[in-house]
């Protein structure tokens, strides 16, 4: 019996391998911070994605609009939908110092929440021409 009390005693302690508690708490906090900052930034360009295609279909139905109006719809306000979204529109004209142009503004914005998306201005003129034919049309001759 002696012989095998004098073996365990001449083995050597072998220190197992592997992470103390410690360690591997703070591995999991890092983790766990570096997740949290990955998920956040993630949220943030989701949000702004669907800000972005807001704003777009908010442009678009501007343009739209914009050119419904120069063909011949006089509407100066409306409501559209574009794209899944409920727009309002706002057309306002305003005269130049030329007189054979006029200064378009639109305003679109979300229709609910009334945040204002696109604004957008153009000028519309008419040739010096067509103007002349317009004036005589108005007076009564033939051209």
């Amino acid at each position: 019996m002696t012989n095998v009390k004098s073996a365990i005693i001449k083995q050597p302690f072998k220190a197992e391998k592997g992470f103390t508690l410690l360690e591997v708490i703070v591995a999991m906090f890092i983790f766990a911070v570096a997740i949290a900052a990955m998920l956040k930034v993630m949220g943030e360009g989701a949000r702004n994605t669907a800000y972005l295609e807001k704003k777009f279909f908010a442009q678009l139905t501007a343009h739209n609009a914009l050119v419904l109006s120069t063909l011949g719809d006089p509407s100066a306000e409306g409501n559209s939908r574009n794209g899944g979204y409920e727009f309002s529109w706002q057309l306002t004209q305003y005269p130049t110092e030329n007189e054979s142009m006029q200064r378009y503004e639109m305003t679109v914005e979300h229709r609910y929440s009334k945040q204002p998306l696109s604004h957008l201005v153009a000028f519309r003129g008419t040739s010096a021409k067509r103007n002349t034919e317009t004036n005589v049309a108005a007076e009564g001759k033939a051209p």
